[in-house]
């Protein structure tokens, strides 16, 4: 599945951002005014997920502050959607992303939990859809190239593979070169049928390292490894 390979590699996902084409809301073709009634952290936040300032413990947030909200709301049951109440599943989700707009892997989460609910969200998440949540991130970090990475792979979870085209490029304009963004590219390439991308792209990703085998497997399966 496209998001387990960006949960499992988790870890290693957070890089210093290379500065390149810097998006703003107006010219990035998916940041718009947000549209819901987002509701921050009450006093505490919103916060930049990607700022390391934010991992630093404080005295006021000895764990630090991304620690502080994911140690509670955001633990792996909840990243990996094995929480069966689903309200209070959601609910923490957005109580994370009211706090970092742009936790990339709460927006993934969000879109899992929309999809497999049938693109409805519980109705504790007051209209804060995932498409909704997107923009708001946008708009709160427009160049956050992983953002541009989870909005990808939330439109290729539901085959919207031209707009998963567009925010792949543009994550990739701004820098990002994540074995698992090349990794979740290479599977776009193959679903659109351009056979070479996708093994470029897989080239990239398993001579960095990356470990499952599912996009060498297709390739294989066409006569395109090589």
């Amino acid at each position: 599945m496209i998001f387990d390979v960006v949960a499992r590699m988790r870890g290693r996902m957070r890089g210093a951002l290379v500065a390149g084409v810097l998006l703003s809301s107006a010219c990035n073709g998916f940041a718009q005014t947000s549209g819901c009634d987002i509701q921050l952290g009450g006093g505490y936040g919103p916060f930049d997920y990607q700022d390391p300032e934010n991992k630093v413990p404080t005295p006021a947030d000895p764990m630090g502050r991304i620690k502080r909200v994911e140690n509670v709301h955001f633990r792996p049951e909840t990243e990996f959607l094995q929480v069966r109440n689903v309200e209070r599943l959601a609910s923490d989700i957005q109580y994370t992303l009211n706090i970092f707009p742009n936790n990339f892997r709460a927006l993934i989460s969000l879109s899992r939990l929309e999809l497999k609910l049938g693109g409805r969200l519980p109705p504790n998440s007051n209209g804060k859809s995932a498409e909704c949540r997107f923009n708001y991130a946008f708009d709160f970090k427009p160049d956050d190239p992983y953002v541009l990475m989870a909005y990808g792979i939330h439109n290729h979870l539901r085959k919207q593979n031209k707009e998963a085209l567009q925010a792949y490029k543009q994550a990739e304009a701004l820098g990002l070169d994540a074995t698992q963004f090349n990794y979740n590219f290479g599977l776009l390439y193959f679903d659109l049928g351009d056979y070479d991308n996708a093994l470029l792209y897989a080239k990239k990703a398993y001579d960095a390292g990356f470990q499952l085998p599912g996009l060498k497997s297709k390739l294989q399966s066409i006569g395109k490894w090589e």
